[in-house]
């Protein structure tokens, strides 16, 4: 099983519940992240960033992990959509021209 990082403390509740639904699918897979890197098409790299807190996975690698551990892409795409979300208004709040 993977070890994780601790997530960033600053991370939105809704970045942080889905990060860790997206750690429980790996570690319930039984893959390692290259394995997953290599079934889904995406970077041993991004993946760890996704993993971690530090990047919100496009929408195709999201469905990608779902296709390949066999969990339902329903549930998991509406939960990114939330993620998504959470993860704009976050970047919205660091962008100074935002705050003008």
């Amino acid at each position: 099983m993977p070890r994780w990082k601790v997530l960033p403390e600053e991370l939105d509740p809704q970045i942080r519940e889905f990060t860790g639904q997206l750690r429980r699918i790996v570690e319930l897979s039984g893959l390692g992240v290259g394995s997953v890197a290599d079934r889904t098409g995406y970077s041993k790299t991004s993946w760890d960033r996704y993993l971690n807190g530090r990047l919100l996975p496009p929408l195709g690698a999201v469905v990608a992990l779902a296709e390949v551990t066999g969990y339902a892409t329903g549930p998991l795409t509406a939960q990114w959509e939330r993620a998504e979300a959470a993860w704009a208004r976050a970047e919205a709040g660091h962008d100074p021209a935002a705050e003008q």
